[in-house]
């Protein structure tokens, strides 16, 4: 894992992170969501939309720092939990000391089955986390119009913990005009919130359609794993290739984007991508190693 100190957090490189991590210490304390303190620091909380291996690779940096951070982990994605491998992703994230939240999706359920909807999925992460679930990230709330608050969770989005202006986030990497370095400069003097999503960073700095394309070989990695023992798909003797449309980004901010730069959608282009398999540099679970 490459870890030059000297880009801004833009680059989204894993440098860059640990760079900008640093200086959120520097600033204040930085602290997971579920302790449910208030003051001035950073909440800093990570939402696993698509890749568990890249939690674990953020996690794993995290902890070289002394950092304790929120991962919030959904349900009913594209990954599934409750499969091996994924099962021993989440329990190490846990190991790690790193806080296990629920990444819920209420565009599930009826509005009045979203509490016994949000406590099931909830139960069933504790049992696969070994931990508690104290708190909940909502999925996708810019796309659905909708921020409800759960009742016995400790909501992102909560006004006590959620305001625009005291929130950071990197959904599709586009930070809406903020700038990342002088924005958390504000948690010397009050709560902020920081919302990364471990899928977008990677050695190289790709963009968005590269860092999808990463995710999609992961997720052909775990399902080649599962083959291991069927005779037929040994017989095939090969790899299976990965072929992405150009990926479309769903956010995580508010409802109402804010008009001009803040309210800007658009995922900054790349050119380069992964190469063969885009195996991560640092090794890891999950196949021949461990990216949105």
């Amino acid at each position: 894992m490459t870890l030059a100190p000297d880009l801004p957090l833009t680059a989204f490189t894993y440098g860059a992170l640990r760079r900008f991590l640093r200086q959120c210490q520097d600033q204040g304390e930085i602290r997971p969501l579920g302790e449910g303190r208030a003051g001035p620091g950073v909440l800093l909380r990570h939402d696993i939309d698509w890749d568990l291996e890249a939690a674990l690779r953020v996690a794993r940096l995290e902890a070289e720092l002394g950092i304790r951070a929120s991962y919030f982990i959904l349900m009913t994605g594209c990954y599934n939990p409750h499969a091996g491998p994924q099962r021993a992703l989440i329990r190490a994230l846990s190991a790690l000391g790193m806080e296990i939240g629920l990444h819920f999706d209420p565009s599930l359920y009826p509005p009045e089955a979203l509490t016994a909807a949000a406590v099931a999925e909830a139960q069933a992460l504790e049992a696969l986390s070994g931990q508690p679930v104290r708190s909940l990230s909502l999925h996708n709330p810019s796309v659905r119009g909708e921020m409800p608050l759960i009742p016995g969770f400790i909501n992102a989005y909560d006004p006590a913990r959620f305001a625009p202006a005291r929130y950071l986030s990197d959904s599709c990497q586009d930070l809406r005009g903020k700038d990342p370095h002088r924005f958390i400069e504000q948690a010397t003097t009050a709560q902020v919130q920081v919302l990364l999503h471990p899928e977008h960073f990677s050695d190289e700095g790709w963009g968005y359609p590269e860092v999808a394309r990463a995710a999609a070989q992961a997720w052909v990695r775990g399902f080649e794993a599962s083959l291991a023992d069927h005779r037929a798909w040994r017989a095939v003797g090969r790899p299976l290739e990965v072929r992405l449309r150009p990926p479309r980004c769903d956010g995580d901010g508010p409802p109402a984007a804010a008009p001009g730069p803040e309210g800007s959608r658009s995922p900054r282009p790349r050119s380069s991508g992964p190469p063969g398999a885009a195996a991560p540099a640092d090794g890891g679970p999950g196949g021949p190693a461990d990216g949105r």
